[in-house]
This record gives structure tokens, C-alpha cells and sequence, in this order.
């Protein structure tokens, strides 16, 4: 008799259960006008590329979305041009079209959005695809939503203490292992403090390589640098906040290695190597959020240990610095790198957090306004990079000068700028510019429109 009722639960459960489901259409054709290089080797794609492929919100888009009680599923299935089509024409649009074919031609990489989400008092997880940012800042060392998707579990345990809330959080995010033909999962925890006006926040994270993880990797409740193990990468980091007025301060500071009296006439120790960030946002007017149809992938995002509210207007400044060896190892595989497989592109490298790799120092300063029907953002960033990155040599001796810059320093400078505007709740106008200062002047405007059926 129980299990009858049990299977009658479970076929009733997505009919009870389920306080909202939607399934929706999404049409968001965008024309560009630009002067950006054009891709001539499939197999040389980077990043930067990739990214801008993705700032384009996909053609058109089948989503599902069913709520239950403090819980969210997602699934996401975007329809896009293939990547290789778009970079090799310069991206005039993100139309599935490819010359010399009558049909459409999509990207099948999808989806790129699909996750399970709860959150209760005590406890809350999140499972699945998603952007995942750490921190308010715009970039973190540990993990930043300017990477395309994470597959990743997270959970959070939360409760009560004099300070204000007390959490431990356990994720797990898996790299793909066919780019070094083995697996690759990145493992952290969090301890965190979090009240009104200030948060704390500390941070391990492992970069498990070459193997699965065992038992040991999976404890939630150890210090993995002290385990010692091979085939481990460890990074710790400290991050905090804290509101004053209308001022939200914050920073962080990653240790990815640090070289000791006893160490540092060894040719077995890796050098120092750290990043850090410094920033904050004045509120300047209190606002409603955005409160149009989510288009963008990041318009998903998850952001942990935040004190960071939207709306209103809001002016941000930030300065971060990464050494000359920052997320780097003799072992390729070993490195604080999050490498992505595309098709008709082969690897494309990432980082977990800090874009812009080891040796580099950056300059951001950018201005946010958003409200019930509208969301406007420019960003101004000057960037000033060694001659070392990931894949720079990376053995004994190293250079003296760990702490960076390494010349000759290359500069860039780059202003984005972003605009949606609710029409009503089935359209919403769309409009990006981009002006990229480097040996030359690139720019990329971008205008567009989205609707949406749902049934």
C-alpha cells in the first residue's frame, strides 16, 4: 500500500507541486555595425572572441520554467549561428545563416542555461548550468560570471549568530577533460559572515587534475592544502564588505602561492604568486530592478557573498592586480585555467575568475542605472599587461620580478556600453556599443529587438 501511494505522489507531484510553469518562445534579431578583425583559423579563437559571440542574445530561443515553492527549474535551449560563421564574417548579425546554404545553420553547444535552484533559510543549493559570480565586485580572483557557464553543484548551509549569518558553502565545478584528455574538477568551501553592513568571507578552493576526486577531495570539512596530495592545485582567498551610508567598500585578496624562508632556495617551490582587487559602488538613487524577461545568459547568473542590491543609480570603481604567476603550473593541466571545447573551434581557453590572466593590472571604472523598464551600463576599463601569461615557460629560475608587471607592458583600453528598454512584457529594445583601443580602433554596434510567446 505504501509504495501505491508513493508512486501516486510522484505522478502527482509535477501537477501539485509545480505553483508556476511557463514554456516560451524568444525571437531577438540583432543587426551589427563594425570594424572587428575577422577569424581566419578556426583553431585560434580566443576568449575575447568567444565572448563577444555570446553578447549577442541567440536568434531565437525555447525556454521552460516551472517554480516551485522556493525552488526554480530552468532549461534553456538557445539557437544561435555557429560560432565559426559568425567570427570568420565579422558578426553582423546573429541570423543562423551561412553562405552557400539555403537552411539555417545553429550552433548545437546548447543549451548553456539549465539548473535547479532552492532556497530555503537553512539551506540552499544550486544545480546545473549557469553563470556563477563571487562577490560584488565585477571580476573576482575565485570565480566570475564574465566566463560563459559553469557545470556546477553549490550549497549553502545557513544559520543564526551574534555576528548575523553564518554560513558554510561546498560547490564543485567540472572543467571539459577532453581538452587534456583527463578529468579536471575544481572543489571549494566557504565560511561566511553576513549581516546587514558587513560580510566576511573566506574561501578554499582545489583544482583537482589527472584524477576523480576521492573521499578526501570531497570532505567538506577539511583544509585541502594540507593533505598534500598530487595532482592538487590550492588557492585560498579572503574577501570582504562592508556598507557605509551609500557607499558599499569591498576587497579581496587570492593566494595562489606563497614562498617561505625554507622554500625559497628551492628549485622544487613555485614562486609567489597572488591576485588582488580593491573597489566600490556609491549609490547615487535608490530604484526598482529591472523588471523585463531575462534574454541574456548572465541575466541567470547566481551571485555569492554579495552585499551588492540592484536598482537605482550606481557608480562603481575598481582596481585589481595579478602577479606574473598567478593560476599558473608546470602541469598544464594543473592551472587555474577553465578550458571550453566548441565545435568548429576546438579549445578555447578561460580562467575560472580574473579574465585577464596572471601579469596583468586593470582599471575599471563604470556607471549603472537601472529601474522597472529600463537598465543602461557603460564600462571603462584600461588594462596593462605583462609579456608573461598562461602559457609562458614556467620553471626554475624564474623571474625576480614575481610581483609584475614584466616588460615590455602592452595597453588596452575598452568602453562597453549596454541599453534595455521594456517596451511592454512581449517586447524589449536592445542596443550595445563597444570601442576597443589597442595598436588600433575597433568598434562594435549592435542594435536589436526581443519578443516572446508563451504557452
Amino acid at each position: 500500500m505504501r509504495n501505491r501511494l508513493m508512486l501516486l505522489y510522484l505522478l502527482l507531484f509535477p501537477i501539485i507541486g509545480v505553483s508556476w510553469s511557463e514554456f516560451r518562445f524568444t525571437f531577438s534579431p540583432v543587426l551589427s555595425m563594425n570594424n572587428m578583425p575577422l577569424m581566419i583559423d578556426d583553431n585560434k579563437a580566443t576568449m575575447r572572441e568567444f565572448e563577444r559571440y555570446l553578447s549577442m542574445p541567440p536568434f531565437a530561443e525555447f525556454s521552460t520554467e516551472m517554480s516551485f515553492p522556493k525552488c526554480e527549474l530552468i532549461l534553456r535551449f538557445d539557437i544561435r549561428q555557429v560560432p565559426s560563421t559568425f567570427l570568420k564574417t565579422g558578426g553582423k548579425s546573429n541570423l543562423p545563416y551561412t553562405e552557400g546554404y539555403v537552411l539555417p545553420t545553429i550552433d548545437l553547444n546548447f543549451p548553456r542555461v539549465g539548473y535547479l535552484e532552492m532556497n530555503e533559510d537553512i539551506l540552499s543549493f544550486s544545480l546545473g548550468r549557469r553563470k556563477i559570480a563571487y562577490g560584488s565586485s565585477f571580476y573576482s580572483f575565485i570565480l566570475s560570471e564574465s566566463f560563459p557557464y559553469f557545470d556546477h553543484l553549490w550549497i549553502n548551509l545557513t544559520t543564526g549568530s551574534i555576528f548575523g549569518d553564518l554560513s558554510y558553502g561546498f560547490y564543485a565545478i567540472t572543467s571539459d577533460r577532453s581538452i587534456y584528455n583527463a578529468p579536471r574538477t575544481l572543489i571549494g568551501h566557504t565560511i561566511q559572515i553576513l549581516n546587514e553592513n558587513v560580510l566576511i568571507s573566506v574561501v578554499e578552493q582545489n583544482l583537482v587534475h589527472g584524477a576523480y576526486p576521492d573521499l578526501e577531495d570531497l570532505a567538506p570539512f577539511i583544509l585541502h592544502h594540507n593533505t598534500y596530495q598530487k595532482g592538487s592545485n590550492i588557492m585560498g582567498a579572503i574577501r570582504m564588505e562592508m556598507n557605509i551610508g551609500n557607499v558599499l567598500g569591498y576587497g579581496e585578496f587570492t593566494l595562489d602561492d606563497l614562498v617561505t624562508g625554507v622554500e625559497s632556495q628551492s628549485h622544487e617551490s613555485n614562486p609567489n604568486a597572488f591576485g588582488w582587487l580593491v573597489g566600490g559602488v556609491i549609490t547615487l538613487l535608490e530604484g526598482n530592478e529591472f523588471l523585463g524577461p531575462r534574454i541574456m545568459e548572465a541575466d541567470y547568473s547566481v551571485r555569492k557573498s554579495s552585499l551588492l542590491r540592484g536598482g537605482g543609480l550606481k557608480l562603481r570603481f575598481e582596481y585589481y592586480h595579478s602577479t606574473t604567476y598567478m593560476y599558473n603550473r608546470k602541469e598544464k593541466e594543473g592551472g587555474f585555467v577553465n578550458p571550453l571545447w566548441i565545435e568548429e573551434l576546438g579549445a578555447i581557453n578561460g580562467f575560472f575568475g580574473f579574465p585577464y590572466g596572471p601579469d596583468a593590472a586593470l582599471g575599471l571604472v563604470s556607471a549603472e542605472y537601472e529601474n522597472s523598464t529600463m537598465r543602461l551600463d557603460v564600462t571603462m576599463e584600461y588594462l596593462r599587461k605583462g609579456t608573461i601569461d598562461i602559457d609562458s615557460e614556467y620553471d626554475f629560475p624564474y623571474d625576480e620580478n614575481w610581483y609584475g608587471l614584466v616588460t615590455p607592458i602592452s595597453h588596452e583600453f575598452m568602453i562597453s556600453a549596454q541599453a534595455r528598454f521594456l517596451m511592454n512584457q512581449k517586447l524589449v529594445l536592445l542596443a550595445r556599443a563597444r570601442i576597443h583601443l589597442y595598436e588600433s580602433v575597433r568598434f562594435d554596434l549592435s542594435m536589436g529587438f526581443s519578443t516572446s510567446i508563451d504557452f
